[in-house]
């Protein structure tokens, strides 16, 4: 993909857009946030050079085809708010998975279901996909909700999906069709 231009994306209040190099300080506070991560794989990051390890391996993986990862950054002043990605790219359906992060300080403002709604209209319209994927920890009550107000079918409880942090989580799936 790195032939093509990244994809931006402008909504009514944000701009979706490469994480650049100088997001890395708004990247490493939210990233090192324990509330960012507390559902998710990831451990909260340490210092500005894991959030660069960050940002090098989501730009290969953008190069690759494996992801698109959007920065979700404020219209009013360019400052990144928060991650949204499409990945695991698969065919038969076409689908994909999507995920969102958002820095604490801006949950509750509707920004993650935003940038969500408009990164599934660009999976649907500029892709050709078919399907996207979600998937949320059991006890994440505002995930659970912020997908449910996204259209998304809850399908089931996977137990034991993943293994991270030192032991194995259920994760509830779901499912938006085109």
């Amino acid at each position: 993909m790195d032939h093509i231009p990244f994809p931006v994306i402008r909504t009514e209040r944000l701009l979706l857009r490469a994480v650049r190099d100088s997001d890395l300080d708004s990247l490493f506070r939210m990233y090192s946030n324990p509330l960012v991560s507390e559902y998710d794989s990831f451990c909260p990051i340490k210092s500005t050079g894991e959030a660069r390890q960050l940002l090098a391996s989501s730009r290969d993986e953008y190069r690759t085809g494996k992801r698109i990862p959007w920065g979700i950054a404020l219209q009013s002043d360019d400052l990144l708010i928060g991650t949204c990605s499409l990945l695991n790219f698969a065919e038969a359906p076409k689908h994909c998975e999507i995920g969102c992060a958002i820095t604490p300080e801006m949950w509750h403002k509707g920004y993650a279901v935003e940038a969500m709604g408009y990164a599934m209209k660009y999976a649907f319209d500029m892709l050709g996909l078919e399907m996207i994927l979600a998937y949320a920890a059991p006890e994440n009550a505002a995930s659970h909700l912020m997908l449910q107000r996204l259209g998304f079918a809850r399908l089931k409880t996977i137990k034991n999906r993943s293994f991270y942090k030192g032991r194995f989580h259920d994760e509830v799936s779901y499912q938006k069709s085109r």
